[in-house]
């Protein structure tokens, strides 16, 4: 048991430190080592250092208790006086931690404050949904990836309003205010679209999809394909082994 429990706070304290540094900045810890897929979903650089350290921390603690030796006096008194450096560092991992994750919080806030104006909500026959208009002219419709909703679409294609193109930019499923219905494929997500267009009174439009916004772009071409003027996929997340 003892052993089994030191194993694991090694493991914590491994894992916690390259989660620690990858929310730092320093490296880029490989997809096996994370909570999601990695090449698709990656988190905020905030939350992998405030895992990190946390992790870091139980990791210290739980090798600390399990190299104890039998008769050593009480922790209580012998983890001040006999290891002042490892309680020092526990302290400042920890005040980081509460620091970092406020940090996070603000940010956070600060993000819902600046998506929540500039977009409009509208009922389509395939339910409602969240889009921002920018531009004149040839129609585009841009999908985002999963790092954002109509605000990552329109900052994919914003460029273009200047160059006589209509962006339209609209949240997925599940994302920002546009709700998630029971169906959230691909296919049904691509329906939505022609939904959006339909409600925009717009016959045809070019498609832009990124990242995880290709997959329901291509099925939007394969499904309506006299809807779609021309295809453009950023970096798709096509295909996953």
């Amino acid at each position: 048991m003892k052993k089994a429990a030191t194993v694991f706070g090694v493991l914590c304290a491994l894992l916690g430190g390259l989660w620690l540094l990858q929310g730092l900045g320093i490296v880029h810890v490989r997809p096996i080592l994370c909570f999601a897929d990695c090449a698709e979903i990656q988190g905020p650089l905030l939350t992998w250092a405030v895992i990190g350290a946390a992790a870091l921390a139980v990791g210290g603690l739980v090798i600390f208790w399990t190299s104890k030796r039998p008769g050593q006096a009480k922790p209580s008194v012998s983890l001040f006086r006999r290891h002042p450096l490892l309680v020092g560092t526990g302290l400042a991992i920890s005040v980081l931690t509460l620091l970092i994750w406020w940090r996070f919080e603000s940010d956070i806030d600060v993000a819902r404050a600046r998506v929540s104006r500039g977009s409009l909500l509208i009922e389509t026959r395939c339910g409602a949904v969240e889009y921002q208009e920018a531009g004149a002219g040839v129609p585009l419709l841009s999908v985002h990836g999963s790092g954002g909703g109509y605000d990552q679409g329109m900052a994919f294609a914003a460029p273009l309003a200047k160059q006589g193109i209509r962006v339209i930019a609209m949240s997925r499923f599940g994302y920002l205010r546009t709700p998630m219905p029971a169906d959230s494929s691909a296919a049904a997500q691509a329906d939505a679209h022609v939904c959006l267009l339909d409600a925009l009174g717009i016959n045809h439009a070019a498609v832009m999809g990124g990242s995880a916004g290709a997959l329901s772009a291509l099925q939007m071409a394969i499904r309506h394909p006299t809807r779609v003027s021309a295809l453009i996929l950023l970096v798709p997340l096509g295909y996953k082994p």
